[in-house]
C-alpha cells in the first residue's frame, strides 16, 4: 500500500518532470499510459475524491505506481506528509518577491524551522531559472563557487574570478532568474563574501539573490557594527529585505497531528510538551506512525515515551 507521503512524493516528481521535459499533461498521459484524468487529478491532488461515472473514488495504488515506473522515480515509503505551515509560506513569499522582483532578500530561521525543506520545495515548483545552492561548512571557497557553478549551468572552469564571471553572465542571459543560497550562516571566509558582494552588485535589478540561514540577521548586523571585513557592505544590500521564521505553534501540532491521524489526547499533550521545531516533529511523528503500522496499534502517549526514551 502506497501512503498519503509517498504519493505526494509520486506527484511532485510527476510535476517537476513535466516541467523539465516541457510537455503537455496529454503527452506525460500517453507516457505513462494513465488517463489523462487521473493525471490531472493527481496534479492537482485531488488522488481520493476523483469524479467519475457520477461518483466519488479514491485513485488506486497501481496508477502511481505505473507513474514512478515511467519516469524511473525511485520512491520510498514515508510517514511525514507535507503542510503548509506558516515557515513553509513565509519561504515561497520571500523566495517569489526575489524572483518577481529581482531583488535581495534574506530568510534567517532557527536550525529545524525547516528552511531547507522549503527551499527544496520552491526548487521543486519552480524548475524554470530556479538556482539552489548550499554552502557546507567544509567547503573552501573555491569549492563554493564551483557549487554555485555547478548549479546554475556555468562554465566550472578557472580561478575564483573566473567563476564568478561565469556565473554572473549564466544568470545574465536568464529571463527571471533567482539565486538562492541555503545555510549561508556557513559563510565565514573572506573571498565567498567578496564573490557575494560583487554578485549583488553585478545582478542588481537583474536576478534575485536569497540568502537562507540560522541567526544570519544578527550575525550580519553585529559585525557590521564592528565594521569587520564587508560584513557592513553585505548587511546594506540585505538590510530592510529580512523574513524572520516563525516558532512552532501549538495550534501548527495539533493541526499535523489531525492530518496525519493522531487523535489521542495523550499522544497530543506529548508532543506539545517534548518537540518544539518541526525537524523534531516530523522524526517523532514519523517513527511513531511507523511503529502504528508495524503493530497495528494508535498512536498514544505511552508509545511515544517508549520510542522517545
Amino acid at each position: 500500500m502506497i501512503n498519503e507521503s509517498t504519493k505526494q512524493q509520486i506527484q511532485q516528481a510527476m510535476l517537476q518532470y513535466i516541467a523539465e521535459q516541457n510537455i503537455s499533461d496529454r503527452r506525460f498521459a500517453d507516457i505513462t499510459k494513465v488517463n489523462g484524468s487521473y493525471i490531472n487529478a493527481i496534479k492537482h491532488g485531488n488522488w481520493n475524491s476523483f469524479e467519475t461515472g457520477g461518483k466519488t473514488i479514491a485513485i488506486k495504488d497501481n496508477y502511481f505506481e505505473k507513474i514512478a515506473q515511467a519516469i524511473k522515480f525511485n520512491y520510498e515509503i514515508t510517514y511525514w506528509k507535507h503542510f503548509d505551515t506558516d515557515n513553509f509560506l513565509l519561504v515561497r513569499k520571500a523566495c517569489n518577491k526575489a524572483k518577481k522582483n529581482r531583488s535581495r532578500v534574506g530568510i534567517d530561521g532557527y536550525t529545524g524551522s525547516g528552511k531547507t525543506y522549503a527551499l527544496e520545495a520552491y526548487k521543486r515548483e519552480n524548475v524554470n531559472e530556479t538556482f539552489l545552492v548550499k554552502c557546507s561548512g567544509d567547503m573552501n571557497p573555491k569549492d563554493f563557487m564551483l557549487a554555485m557553478a555547478e548549479a546554475v549551468g556555468a562554465d566550472v572552469q578557472g580561478s575564483r574570478y573566473t567563476l564568478r564571471k561565469n556565473i554572473v553572465k549564466r544568470l545574465l542571459d536568464c529571463v527571471k532568474p533567482v539565486l538562492i543560497i541555503d545555510e549561508a550562516e556557513n559563510v565565514k571566509k573572506e573571498p565567498v563574501l567578496d564573490a557575494i558582494k560583487g554578485m549583488c552588485d553585478e545582478l542588481e535589478g537583474k536576478c534575485g539573490i536569497v540568502l537562507c540561514g540560522m541567526d544570519i540577521q544578527d550575525k550580519f548586523l553585529k559585525l557590521s557594527d564592528k565594521k569587520k571585513y564587508c560584513y557592513p557592505q553585505i548587511n546594506r544590500r540585505f538590510n530592510g529585505s529580512w523574513f524572520k521564521m516563525f516558532a512552532m505553534t501549538e495550534n501548527d501540532v495539533r493541526l499535523v497531528c489531525t492530518e496525519v491521524g493522531i487523535d489521542s489526547n495523550g499522544a497530543i499533550s506529548y508532543i506539545l510538551k517534548h518537540v518544539k521545531d518541526y525537524g523534531h516533529l516530523s522524526h517523532v511523528i514519523s517513527e511513531a506512525l511507523q511503529e502504528s503500522a508495524e503493530t497495528n496499534k494508535p498512536v498514544n502517549a505511552e508509545m511515544l515515551r517508549i520510542l522517545n526514551s
